[in-house]
């Protein structure tokens, strides 16, 4: 070994502080280590890249469970409130430690670009427009400075369903509308069907694969959910988020952001009896983007948060 990362050596010697404190000369108030004591102590020493990956899970333990025993003392009589907290530090970036070795956002951004252009190329998405830039006032809060804002249709393709009504038959192809999507999940239980023929021309405009997002766009606005798809559906009304690049963007991190932002874009909704969001305004929508690493240490951060909040056991 030819390095020694100290704050292991630390914590390794912290995990004998009982023991220490219980055997130092003096009295109760006063008490004094003799240097053979440390001296004599048998701490683990791995490779010094592990001492540094052990360290790194340590320390964001405990910034984990700093900010979670503030929430859960102050929240702990409204779960609804309390996950949206948690929800809430995640996003920001204060749930999770930022690791060097994650490397940048803004490298990730460009490997998104990149695959954007060769797809649009293809044909596989349509040629996007120009988004505005991301000004100073539009951004709502601080982010780690490894981060990226990006507007959501930098980093997805974002479409909708069909906005017409088809015909409706006793028999036919589900037709998933605002109302079947509910506690991160569809239902069929009372879903509309259309022909084979109506549903192909919906799906030539938004066919909805594995792994997609949707998001209820009109009347009761926000509910996203991750397809895990067991048959062919069409969608009306509905927003459809489709990864542009499996490995530089975690599906299960962009869920958990539309979640945050699910209230923010209720409140640009337009109309009366039926509100709805615009799919300018989707795609126009800012998103702060971590190093891929760093969306997969908070998606599965908040599954297991969630959990415990749900079974009332943070």
């Amino acid at each position: 070994l030819d390095k020694i990362d100290k704050r292991f050596v630390f914590y390794a010697i912290k995990r004998y502080q009982g023991y220490l404190e219980g055997n130092g000369i003096g009295s109760t108030n006063q008490r004094e280590l003799r240097p053979e004591m440390i001296m004599g102590l048998q701490i683990p020493l791995p490779p010094y890249k592990e001492q540094k990956r052990i360290v790194e899970k340590i320390e964001a333990a405990v910034l984990n469970l700093s900010i979670i025993d503030d929430l859960q003392t102050r929240y702990s009589s409204d779960r609804d409130v309390l996950k949206g907290k948690l929800i809430d530090a995640a996003i920001c970036g204060k749930l999770t430690k930022q690791l060097p070795e994650d490397s940048t956002a803004e490298e990730l951004y460009k490997q998104i670009q990149e695959e954007k252009k060769y797809l649009e190329k293809e044909g596989k998405i349509k040629n996007s427009k120009k988004l505005p830039e991301i000004t100073e006032d539009e951004i709502p809060f601080d982010i780690p400075a490894n981060w990226k804002w990006v507007r959501l249709s930098d980093v997805l393709d974002v479409r909708d369903g069909t906005h017409d009504s088809p015909k409706y038959h006793d028999e036919g192809i589900p037709l998933v509308t605002s109302k079947n999507i509910s506690g991160g999940s569809l239902s069929f239980d009372d879903v509309k069907l259309i022909s084979e023929e109506d549903a192909k021309k919906i799906n030539e405009r938004s066919f909805v694969d594995d792994g997609d997002i949707l998001f209820a766009m009109i009347g009761s606005i926000g509910n996203p959910v991750i397809v895990k798809k067991d048959r062919d559906f069409c969608i009306k009304n509905v927003a459809l988020f489709k990864n542009i690049s499996e490995k530089d963007l975690d599906m299960s991190y962009v869920y958990w952001f539309l979640m945050h932002e699910q209230y923010e874009l209720r409140k640009t909704a337009i109309g009366g009896l039926q509100p709805f969001v615009s799919l300018k305004v989707f795609r126009n929508h800012l998103m702060p983007l971590p190093p891929i690493a760093e969306q997969k240490r908070i998606s599965n951060r908040l599954y297991e948060l969630s959990a415990a909040v749900t079974e009332q056991s943070l």
